[in-house]
């Protein structure tokens, strides 16, 4: 199924996290790097017109760079992730992404809250997900935090199984 997303790419982070998003996420295998998702799903690719690059493109050239910290390991049922500290820019960019593209909401609108994260495993049995986390803990915990700066944002789109970078939008 064709789709894109919106994410920042946390690049720095991929020595520490890489081999265990190889092993537990899935889009690893198929070209998305360590990242937090502003905006998934987006659009569909055969809709992405100049139009909508340039709404992009005004919408990060409005964007300050940031600084932020993956400071801990937790989870959703079925998902270990690392949490960026402060979380509130990621937020707020998500937000105007929605505010701009109203028939996008995040997620497709499944959870009530904007929840920031660096996905480390994507688990089909919700059952395995502590086994997983302590797995990762013990090999990701005493190399925390992770600090980044939060640069740019990726437009990726997905025609058949495989990822590719169709985007870069550079921030203020």
């Amino acid at each position: 199924m064709a789709e894109s997303v919106i994410i920042v790419p946390v690049l720095t982070a991929e020595p520490i996290v890489g081999k265990w998003r190889k092993k537990y996420d899935p889009v690893a295998l198929h070209g998305i790097p360590a990242h937090i998702t502003l905006l998934y799903p987006f659009l569909n690719p055969a809709y992405l017109t100049s139009d909508i690059l340039d709404k992009l493109g005004d919408i990060f050239f409005k964007t300050h760079k940031f600084s932020f910290a993956l400071t801990r390991i937790d989870t959703f049922p079925g998902v270990v992730y690392l949490e960026p500290d402060p979380k509130e820019n990621f937020i707020q960019i998500t937000q105007t992404l929605v505010k701009n593209f109203p028939a996008n909401p995040a997620y497709s609108g499944k959870y009530p809250e904007i929840h920031p994260h660096l996905t480390l495993a994507q688990l089909t049995n919700n059952s395995d997900t502590d086994r997983v986390e302590a797995e990762i803990a013990a090999d990701v915990l005493g190399k925390l935090p992770l600090t980044a700066v939060a640069e740019e944002a990726w437009l990726m789109v997905k025609e058949d199984v495989q990822w590719t970078l169709k985007r870069e939008f550079s921030f203020l």
